[in-house]
C-alpha cells in the first residue's frame, strides 16, 4: 500500500515564509520574543542582584581583613626597627633596660589572614544560595522555553493570544517540559554513542514532542510517544527536510554574514535572528501539522496508539500538501 506523501520542502518552506512575513505575525512574535527576554532578564536579576553583593561584600571583608593585616605587620617592624635602633645607640644604657624592654610582639603568620567569623560569609549560606539561584535559572529558562514553543504554534493556528496567557501555558508546563527534554537528550546522547546514526534517528523521530506538549495537551512521556508514531513511516523525509532547511540557511547567511557583523551593533542582528527562528519553526510545524493531517487524530484503541486513515484532499488548492479553507488559508479551520 502506497503512503501518502508528506507536504514537500518547497511548498512547506513557502508556507513557512509566507506566515512569518506578514507584518501582524511578524510583529506579534517579535513583541513575545522581547516580553520574554525583558522577563528572563527579571527573573534572572531577582537572585543575581543578591549573590553578586553578597559576593561583593564576602570580597571586601577579605580585602579589608588583609588590609589590616598589613597595616599591623607594618606597624610591628617599626617598632622592632625603632628597638634595634635605641640598642644600636652609643649611649644606650643597658643596665636600665628590662626584660619587657627585650619582649617583641607575636609575629604574624599567614594564619592571620583567615576570616573573621563575623566578617565573611558562611561556605554554606553561599552554596545555598548557588543551588537555590541554579534552580531558579533553570525555572526562568523553561518558560522562555516554553513560550518560544508556544508562539510559532500561535501564528500558525491565527490565534495571537496576550502574553499572559502564554505566560500562564508556559507556567503550567515547567515541569512537563523538563522531563521531556531530560528524556529526549539523555535517549539522544546515548544514540550518538551508538555511532551517531540512532541519534540522528533518535532526535528526529522525537522531534515533534515539544509541540504536541502544548498543541495537544498531553504529558513528557505521551508527547514523545506520539512524536515516535507521529513520524513513523515518514523519518527520512522530515530528516531530509530538515537538513536541507539548515544547509539553504547556511548560504543565505554567508553572503550576509558583513550585514550581521555591522548588525550586532544597531540591534538589526537581532530582529534577522527573531525572523529566522520564526521561519525555521513555522517550517517544523508546517511539517508536523501535515503529518497530523496524514495520519489523522490519534484513537487510543486496546491500549495502543494508533491513527485513523488520512482526511480526503479532494478539491484542496494545495494538495499533497495541508488543506486549506478558503477564508484564512492558516486559521485551525484549515486543517482538515
Amino acid at each position: 500500500m502506497n503512503k501518502e506523501p508528506l507536504i514537500g520542502f518547497r511548498e512547506a518552506l513557502k508556507k513557512s515564509f509566507e506566515l512569518s512575513l506578514q507584518n501582524e505575525n511578524l510583529g506579534y512574535y517579535v513583541k513575545v520574543l522581547l516580553f520574554t527576554s525583558i522577563l528572563y532578564s527579571v527573573l534572572i536579576g531577582i537572585i543575581a542582584v543578591p549573590l553578586f553583593f553578597m559576593s561583593a561584600k564576602n570580597s571586601i571583608d577579605r580585602v579589608n581583613r588583609f588590609q589590616t593585616i598589613s597595616d599591623q605587620y607594618q606597624i610591628q617592624q617599626k617598632a622592632e626597627m625603632d628597638r634595634i635602633q635605641r640598642m644600636s645607640d652609643p649611649d644606650f644604657d643597658f643596665d636600665t633596660m628590662d626584660d619587657s624592654y627585650l619582649q617583641r610582639g607575636r609575629p604574624l603568620s599567614i594564619t592571620d589572614m583567615e576570616e573573621p567569623e563575623e566578617a565573611s560569609m558562611s561556605p554554606g549560606l553561599l552554596a545555598l544560595m548557588g543551588i537555590f539561584g541554579f534552580v531558579f535559572g533553570i525555572v526562568a529558562g523553561m518558560i522562555q522555553y516554553n513560550i518560544s514553543m508556544l508562539a510559532p504554534l500561535n501564528v500558525f493556528k491565527n490565534q495571537l493570544t496576550s502574553f499572559k496567557d502564554l505566560l500562564g501555558k508556559s507556567l503550567g508546563k515547567i515541569f512537563s517540559m523538563l522531563i521531556l527534554l531530560f528524556i529526549y537528550f539523555v535517549t539522544v546522547t546515548i544514540g550518538f554513542i551508538l555511532f551517531i546514526l540512532p541519534g540522528i534517528y533518535f532526535a528526529v523521530r522525537f522531534s515533534f514532542a515539544p509541540f504536541i506538549l502544548f498543541d495537544e495537551n498531553k504529558g513528557a512521556l505521551d508527547s514523545l510517544k506520539t512524536s515516535w508514531n507521529l513520524i513513523k513511516g515518514y523519518t527520512l523525509s522530515v530528516y531530509l527536510k530538515m537538513v536541507g532547511f539548515v544547509l539553504i540557511s547556511f548560504l543565505v547567511m554567508i553572503p550576509l554574514m558583513p550585514f550581521l557583523v555591522i548588525g550586532i551593533y544597531s540591534g538589526l542582528a537581532t530582529v534577522f535572528l527573531y525572523v529566522y527562528q520564526l521561519i525555521f519553526m513555522l517550517f517544523s510545524i508546517v511539517i508536523y501539522f501535515d503529518l497530523k493531517r496524514i495520519k489523522g487524530n490519534p484513537e487510543e484503541t486496546g491500549g495502543k496508539t494508533t491513527y485513523g486513515p488520512a482526511p480526503s484532499t479532494e478539491n484542496s488548492p494545495n494538495s499533497p500538501g495541508i488543506p486549506f479553507n478558503n477564508q484564512n488559508p492558516y486559521s485551525p479551520g484549515g486543517i482538515a
